[in-house]
């Protein structure tokens, strides 16, 4: 994780719907983070082999790779990452790869702005 107070927290978003990736880009993006937004899921692996990442949000359900599988590559490369699995339909049994994965926490579709940002701040220290 990110220990320069002056350097941005690097955020993924990874979702192959535009309209999610752009939304939590407009909502996070600011002088805190700083937010690369992927709707493929090996455009986000070829991000992160080249790019610190602190928090990564990550659809559950992509085509050619899922977020779990996304979420071991990138825990695998950056242990130290904050992880968010999104769903628009959580299963019971998620919860074995979610705990599989190192994934942090799980935001279900829809979701609101207010929930958005108080994940973040629970996820990643304030910065000074």
């Amino acid at each position: 994780m990110t220990t320069n107070p002056q350097q941005p927290y690097q955020v993924l978003v990874v979702d192959d719907e535009p309209m999610v990736c752009q939304l939590l880009s407009d909502m996070l993006n600011g002088p805190h983070y700083q937010v690369t937004a992927c709707e493929m899921a090996q455009q986000a692996v070829d991000f992160m082999e080249r790019n610190r990442v602190d928090l990564a949000f990550l659809d559950v359900s992509m085509p050619g790779m899922s977020g779990f599988e996304l979420a071991e590559k990138i825990r695998a490369r950056h242990p130290e990452a904050r992880l968010v699995i999104i769903t628009g339909h959580w299963a019971a049994e998620f919860a074995e790869e979610v705990k599989q994965a190192g994934i942090d926490r799980v935001l279900q579709k829809p979701f609101a702005i207010k929930e958005v940002r108080s994940l973040v701040e629970d996820l990643l220290p304030r910065q000074s």
